[in-house]
């Protein structure tokens, strides 16, 4: 973004001056307008554009809908007014203006203030950070672009977006990981070594490590990375819809293989189709917190919005009475 511009302006749509019925409804666009100091290639202003596209959709919370695109160029200046540069519509629009539901900014993750505070420090963590990112904010948002999307589906890709997260940003390496917790338990239990951990501490490693041999260990289990991310968030350990966190990172891996796998002596394993909402709910509290923390979103805001989201669906759980099993 070092060589880029952008600027954010809202446009009112315009209104018919004899009106008629009784109730008059204005739409509102924003237009997002990219300058560039040096020459840049079509396809990585197009890019950008699905780059701020996903990043608002992750904020809202929805699908954001683009009305067109218009791309001007020095070589388009008119003849008879030079500082007048003709637009070039590159895009139509999708069909949808005006299909886009209000919201409050209490219902989103960030706005557009969030992420141009500090000398728009989000906003280049967005940019500069989204070819990593991509797959999980993707994998994150696909809810909101696809409206009749299954349980199981979201499921997945929820999953899948933790996991991916933990492999890029928490690390990938066996030996690496393993050193990594040992050395998060004996900071949290003021200890040493492994010789020194109470029951706590070597139950807490056993949450983040699921591996048997972790010398011959080449891969790392998903169990083992659910767990890391579950238990970087430990105040919320008694939210996990009733749950112990051993049950409930359990489950998380015995769905996902039951719906990879397929295996009918398995399905009496996993989340009942009543109680799959919930734990979507739930993983999408998780990959929205880790990647805001990416994105450097102010802590406290992200912890409380997590914590928020953690609250509302546990207690809507707690209201319905529902069956774990």
């Amino acid at each position: 973004m070092d060589n880029t511009c952008l600027t954010i302006c809202p446009v009112f749509g315009g209104y018919p001056i004899s009106v008629k019925q009784k109730e008059i409804h204005m739409n509102q666009k924003i237009v997002f307008q990219l300058s560039y100091e040096e020459p840049k290639q079509w396809r990585d202003i197009i890019k950008d554009i699905r780059i701020l596209r996903n990043i608002l959709s992750l904020g809202m919370c929805r699908s954001i809908y683009i009305d067109g695109i218009e791309y001007y160029h020095d070589s388009h200046k008119m003849e008879e007014i030079p500082e007048y540069i003709h637009p070039m519509k590159i895009f139509s629009g999708t069909g949808e203006v005006g299909k886009q539901k209000p919201g409050n900014p209490w219902e989103y993750l960030f706005t557009l203030k969030d992420l141009t505070d500090n000398g728009c420090m989000c906003l280049k963590n967005c940019f500069s950070k989204y070819q990593k990112l991509k797959p999980i904010v993707e994998l994150a948002t696909v809810a909101f672009h696809y409206k009749d999307i299954s349980t199981e589906m979201l499921f997945l890709n929820l999953t899948q977006g933790l996991e991916t997260y933990h492999a890029r940003f928490v690390s990938d390496n066996p030996k690496v990981y393993f050193e990594m917790v040992d050395h998060l338990v004996q900071e949290r239990y003021g200890v040493s070594s492994k010789d020194q951990y109470t029951s706590y501490a070597l139950a807490d490693r056993a949450f983040m490590i699921s591996e048997r041999n972790e010398d011959k260990t080449k891969q790392l289990h998903l169990k083992s990375r659910l767990g890391y991310l579950f238990y970087m968030r430990d105040e919320v350990w008694t939210g996990f819809i009733g749950y112990s966190r051993e049950e409930f990172l359990q489950k998380m891996v015995d769905t996902r293989n039951y719906f990879t796998h397929y295996s009918e002596s398995k399905e009496n394993k996993i989340f009942s189709k009543e109680v799959m909402p919930y734990v979507n709910g739930i993983l999408m509290a998780y990959l929205n917190f880790y990647i805001l923390k990416e994105i450097g979103i102010e802590e406290n805001k992200n912890l409380d919005s997590f914590r928020k989201k953690m609250v509302d669906i546990n207690r809507t759980f707690d209201e319905n009475k529902l069956d774990r099993i």
